[in-house]
């Protein structure tokens, strides 16, 4: 397996270049890969007001596919792997809660293969019936929380589900058995979701499996559901295959919602993702698109220049990953930048050391970061605080917002904070796309 990693990060003139580097080994379970030393070709970059678009290079003998960034036309910030040899067929993908682990079915019959990538995708491990997986034409693959991982095998029409980060294996039989179930997701709370295209129903388990709960074709407004979703806040999507609708039960909603296909434009969709803040993606192989929306699926817009596009998920930081009927597997950096791994650690009196990994950003740099600190006890201390930073407001009230200010590098020190207080540090990164999420810690001040 080939791992690329686009090294260039800004989109610039159509003169421009961009750098792609091949690391020289990956780490596999399966087998290890002989150490070659990297190697380094270069593509053009599209001008900024480009059209998405799909470019070829050249690493050795091998021509390894780059697609641009569907929704500002650069090629910044992509990771790409050919998985020519390990991706047979992929049929669907799923990411962590926590972004560190993907998981990728693959191939058919004894050739079914369970792909987990590690955090940064640089190492993988190839499950399957030798590692103890039972799988048999796997069609899906889901995650939830703890070390919850769910596969569903088309042929059986079962699911088998890991409760301890793959190491072990149990079959349930959903209240589809026997039928045709086409799509499985786990929710934020852990129950397990089965659309079934044959009998038009979603059925849901809050117990692991042991009892199941059935919507019908008529309650659910379902057409061959052919994927389904679970996002962040707890609403289930369910995209139908048989007219192009999707789905939708809203967090805390007792009815379902059905979004027709020719409000947001898609023609053949076969996959759905649901991520932060409202974000849903379909796949729409059809015309070669991929569909966002940012309010839930109230509204859409699309953008060209992807294949079939066969397995569709996305991160809790907004990360889009795909996989595609050439067998490669891609990631989509968010839009916006985003702060993670945030770490505010008190060295001494009133004063915090700051730091988070740098921001990866799709509209290239600069990325500034914006830091705010809240909750000091007393209007003086604002004012000491104020004054230290630069501020010009010393008059902020106790439960007022506090000073901000932004720094280029992923770290910063904050003095002169109050002691005897909790102390909220928080840091958004910013890019020509936008403001993204922000990333909070609480500490106390000794």
């Amino acid at each position: 397996m080939l791992s690329l990693v686009l090294t260039g990060c800004t989109s610039g003139p159509a003169t421009d270049a961009v750098s792609v580097t091949a690391p020289s080994t990956s780490t596999s379970s399966a087998s290890a890969q002989a150490d070659d030393p990297p190697t380094t070709q270069t593509a053009p970059a599209p001008a900024p007001d480009a059209a998405p678009a799909v470019l070829t290079v050249t690493d050795g003998d091998t021509p390894v596919t780059l697609v641009s960034d569907s929704f500002t036309g650069s090629l910044s910030g992509y990771r790409v792997i050919d998985g020519t040899d390990s991706l047979d067929s992929p049929a669907a993908l799923a990411v962590t809660a926590d972004d560190r682990e993907l998981y990728v079915v693959t191939g058919q019959g004894p050739d079914s293969r369970l792909i987990r990538l590690r955090e940064g995708m640089d190492s993988w491990d190839l499950l399957g019936a030798g590692a103890g997986v039972p799988l048999d034409q796997p069609v899906d693959v889901a995650v939830g929380p703890g070390r919850l991982v769910a596969v569903l095998n088309a042929a059986t029409g079962r699911l088998v589900v890991s409760r301890d980060d793959a190491a072990t294996w149990t079959e349930l039989a959903p209240a589809t058995e026997g039928r045709t179930p086409s799509a499985v997701a786990i929710t934020p709370d852990g129950a397990l979701a089965v659309v079934d295209a044959d009998a038009d129903t979603a059925s849901i388990s809050a117990d692991g499996g042991t009892t199941w709960t059935v919507t019908d074709r008529a309650t659910g407004s379902f057409a061959s559901p052919v994927d389904i979703a679970a996002a962040p806040d707890g609403a289930l999507l369910v995209l139908n295959s048989g007219d192009g609708s999707l789905s939708v039960l809203r967090a805390g909603a007792a009815t379902w919602e059905n979004i027709p296909a020719a409000a947001a434009g898609w023609t053949s969709p076969t996959a759905v993702a649901a991520g932060p803040g409202g974000e849903v993606l379909v796949a729409d192989p059809g015309s070669g698109a991929l569909f966002r929306s940012a309010d839930g699926g109230r509204t859409w817009t699309g953008s060209d220049g992807f294949g079939d596009i066969s397995g569709l998920t996305v991160g809790a930081d907004g990360t889009v990953a795909v996989t595609d009927g050439v067998n490669t597997l891609l990631t989509l950096q968010p839009t916006a930048a985003a702060v993670r791994n945030l770490v505010v650690t008190p060295t001494g009196p009133g004063t915090v050391e700051v730091s988070w990994d740098p921001a990866r950003t799709t509209d290239g740099p600069p990325v500034t970061y914006r830091i705010e600190v809240t909750r000091a006890p007393t209007e003086a201390a604002w004012a000491d605080l104020h004054a230290s930073l630069g501020g010009s407001d010393p008059d902020a009230p106790e439960t007022g917002a506090g000073p901000a200010f932004e720094v280029t590098t992923p770290s910063a020190t904050i003095p002169d904070l109050p002691a005897g207080t909790d102390v909220t540090v928080s840091v958004v990164a910013v890019d020509g796309a936008g403001v993204g999420a922000p990333a909070s810690t609480t500490v106390h001040m000794p």
